[in-house]
């Protein structure tokens, strides 16, 4: 259950993967090696990662466990994967 998202990177030379399992991970588009994962919490990616027009951010939806409500978009900067925003869903 879940989809695997596939995200390239403004720089042309990563790409950001997200699964349903909650992790995300920069990876090196030439090499396919992976760098440090993002942390995301424990909750699955539902939707594919987005760049702000300026390549400095990205954010991806996060939703809880299926059937649980409460599901979040994150914001990160990049290339860091620092967290800068959490915005939450409604409850019930």
């Amino acid at each position: 259950y879940g989809q695997t998202y596939l995200t390239a990177a403004p720089d042309n030379k990563s790409v950001l993967l997200g699964t349903p399992e909650g992790k995300l991970e920069i990876v090196d588009a030439s090499t396919g090696k992976s760098g440090a994962p993002v942390e995301t919490g424990k909750d699955r990616i539902t939707c594919r990662p987005a760049f702000d027009r300026e390549g400095k951010r990205f954010a991806v939806g996060i939703g809880a466990q299926y059937g649980s409500g409460g599901g979040s978009a994150k914001v990160f900067e990049w290339p860091s994967g620092k967290l800068l925003h959490e915005l939450k869903g409604h409850q019930g």
